[in-house]
């Protein structure tokens, strides 16, 4: 029965250009899946922000940890970020006719590496799964413990400044009309 106006996919991803930097926002002016492509309507705004790269994102099914797997993605789409979401929300407001848009804070840059079992980690289906995966991980390897608090304390700083920039993004929306 609730039509919306605008659904806003917003999220982390992670950065395959140069020019995109950790922490930076993105807005998504098309993301990429497989062979298809579905432009979404980003208005150029800054959300407050001083640096806002526009560009294409591309979804795909698993994590990319590795700086060369980001390169080589990079290469191959075009695309100044990755991620897992954004063209099935894209897809989904396409089928009903709702305006979509892409905004993503970059967790790690193209020559970041991200920890190879992450992607083990959140791929568990559920939370015990997730914690006992955890546990083993920093059983075999304690080092990791630093890595995860690492990782937990940068997604939490990124989740507020993201957050502050969708208040902004949306403000400015409402007194332009949109």
């Amino acid at each position: 029965a609730h039509r919306p106006k605008l659904i806003i996919s917003a999220g982390f991803a992670g950065g395959l250009q140069d020019p995109v930097r950790r922490g930076d926002v993105v807005l998504v002016n098309a993301v990429i899946h497989a062979n298809e492509r579905l432009s979404l309507g980003n208005k150029s705004a800054t959300g407050g922000a001083k640096r806002v790269p526009a560009g294409n994102l591309v979804t795909v099914d698993a994590l990319v940890t590795s700086p060369t797997a980001k390169r080589q993605l990079g290469q191959q789409t075009g695309a100044l970020a990755v991620d897992m979401e954004t063209f099935a929300v894209a897809d989904a407001c396409r089928e009903l006719g709702v305006p979509c848009q892409g905004v993503r804070m970059i967790s790690d840059a193209v020559d970041e590496a991200l920890p190879a079992d992450l992607g083990q980690l959140i791929n568990k289906p559920t939370r015990v799964r997730q914690v006992s995966f955890a546990m083993g991980m920093l059983l075999r390897r304690p080092s990791r413990a630093k890595d995860l608090w690492k990782l937990k304390e940068d997604a939490l700083d990124h989740s507020e400044q993201l957050a502050k920039f969708l208040v902004n993004l949306i403000s400015q929306s409402s007194t332009k009309g949109a």
